[in-house]
């Protein structure tokens, strides 16, 4: 992983690592977040993610909201599906990739308002 991770977040057990490119790893304690295998394969184009004691949420680029963790800590978030999706908006500056590069050199777009938020209970 080493020159490849852009930012790290975590909760109390737990840490996930979104990566240059777009994609996250987590490791640790998985009742709060270290394990993410249910929803690994969605986990890519990230730009953002936000963590509880117990569990992750991540902004994609297309607006969808990937969870998991402990569900009761907001691992997940089916019953805010309906008020998730398109309400995120996309940033250049966010993505990954872009760690460390001027404002300037970026761009700011909207994410795709007809995403669709996904999730997934991990317990």
């Amino acid at each position: 992983l080493a020159g490849r991770v852009a930012r790290v977040f975590s909760t109390e057990r737990a840490f996930a690592a979104i990566l240059r490119d777009g994609s996250v790893v987590a490791w640790g304690q998985g009742s709060h977040g270290g394990d993410a295998s249910r929803v690994q394969e969605q986990l890519h184009d990230v730009l953002h993610i936000a963590s509880t004691c117990c569990a992750f949420a991540a902004v994609k680029s297309d607006g969808a909201v990937i969870t998991w963790g402990n569900h009761e800590w907001g691992g997940d978030s089916s019953s805010a599906e309906h008020e998730l999706r398109g309400q995120f908006e996309c940033s250049d500056e966010n993505r990954p990739e872009n760690e460390g590069i001027s404002k300037k050199q970026q761009s700011t777009k909207l994410c795709n308002p007809s995403a669709t938020t996904k999730r997934e209970r991990v317990s």
